[in-house]
C-alpha cells in the first residue's frame, strides 16, 4: 500500500514536470517544478519506509521458519499419514520461500498461518495440502 502511494505521487510529480516543459511562461514552469519536488521527496520517503517494513517481515518470516522447522508439534505421533504429509509439504513451501532472495511474502505468511492452525484442518483439506508443489502460486485455504 505504501509502495502504491509512492508510485502515485511519483507519477503525479512526473506529470507536473512534463507539463512544465510545455508551459510557455517560465514562471509557471518553475511553479510546477516547485510543486513536483515535495511529491518526489514524499515518494522517496514512502519507498524507504516500505523497504524497511519488507525487511522486518522477511526477518520475522525467517525466525518463524526456523522455529517451525526445529521440531514437529507434540501431537504429531497421533496424526495419520495424510496430515503428516500435508504438514511436511506446507513446511517445505515455507522453507523454500525463506531460502529465496525475493520470497513471496503473502505465500510465506499463508504457510505460517496454516502451520500454526493445523489443529483446525478439515479432512477434505488434507489431500489438497499433501498434493501441493514446493513453490505453488497459492495454498489451499483452511476455510474452503
Amino acid at each position: 500500500m505504501t509502495r502504491n502511494k509512492a508510485r502515485t505521487l511519483r507519477d503525479q510529480a512526473a506529470g507536473l514536470r512534463r507539463e512544465a516543459k510545455t508551459t510557455k511562461l517560465s514562471v509557471d514552469a518553475a511553479k510546477l517544478r516547485r510543486d513536483a519536488k515535495p511529491m518526489t521527496e514524499e515518494a522517496k520517503d514512502l519507498e524507504l519506509e516500505a523497504k524497511g517494513v519488507k525487511a522486518k517481515v522477511v526477518m520475522h518470516t525467517t525466525e518463524a521458519t526456523e522455529l517451525l522447522n526445529k521440531r514437529m508439534p507434540p501431537e504429531f505421533a497421533t496424526w495419520g499419514i495424510m496430515k503428516t504429509r500435508a504438514y511436511a509439504k506446507v513446511l517445505g513451501v515455507l522453507v523454500a520461500q525463506q531460502k529465496r532472495i525475493h520470497p513471496n511474502l503473502p505465500l510465506a505468511t499463508q504457510a505460517i498461518n496454516l502451520l500454526l492452525n493445523h489443529q483446525a484442518w478439515a479432512d477434505d483439506l488434507l489431500p489438497r495440502l499433501a498434493a501441493i508443489t514446493t513453490v505453488p502460486r497459492e495454498l489451499p485455504s483452511a476455510s474452503t
